[in-house]
């Protein structure tokens, strides 16, 4: 009884005090991008690619963007008999964003990791690694999406 009054007045809380999620409404039709030029493991750029979603036009003022993608598998922990029992899934996104003059206008690398625990089925373990990329994938392009938002309000102003 106690947790849903807490639940009801966290809810009134939060509905009357504008709070409103930062990834919410994010519009990038905004943003012009003239060319995007992929690179690394084909799996891992058409994720990239079709979380993004963003359309090139071609003969536009505007960003060109280099991105180069990869993935590391590590293993944490092992048993007595040197099996693997947890791994560490890091995938790394190097990104360049110029403006349509060919001047940098920033460059990072965006990193995310997930830490898997293994089983003695290996299908299902490959189907859960699988989950996780995808998963560190659609943070990776949320934040890039963010950072392309803020440089494009920065040149809008």
């Amino acid at each position: 009884m106690i947790k849903k009054k807490f639940i009801v007045i966290l809810y009134i809380f939060f509905t009357s005090c504008g709070f409103q999620p930062i990834l919410k409404g994010i519009n990038t039709d905004t943003i012009t991008i003239k060319k995007i030029n992929y690179s690394g493991d084909n799996k891992l750029t058409y994720l990239l690619q079709s979380n993004l979603g963003f359309v090139e036009k071609q003969n536009s003022n505007g960003y060109i963007i280099d991105l180069n993608i990869a993935e590391r598998t590590e293993s944490i922990t092992k048993d007595s008999s040197g099996i693997t029992k947890e791994e560490e899934i890091t995938v790394d996104l190097f990104y360049i964003i110029k403006d349509h003059n060919k001047d940098i206008l920033n460059q990072e690398k965006i990193s995310e990791k997930a830490k898997v625990v293994l089983t003695e089925s290996i299908s299902a373990d490959e189907t859960y690694k699988q989950n996780e990329k995808i998963r560190l994938i659609e943070m990776i392009s949320q934040k890039l999406k963010i950072k392309l938002l803020i440089l494009n309000n920065k040149d809008q102003k």
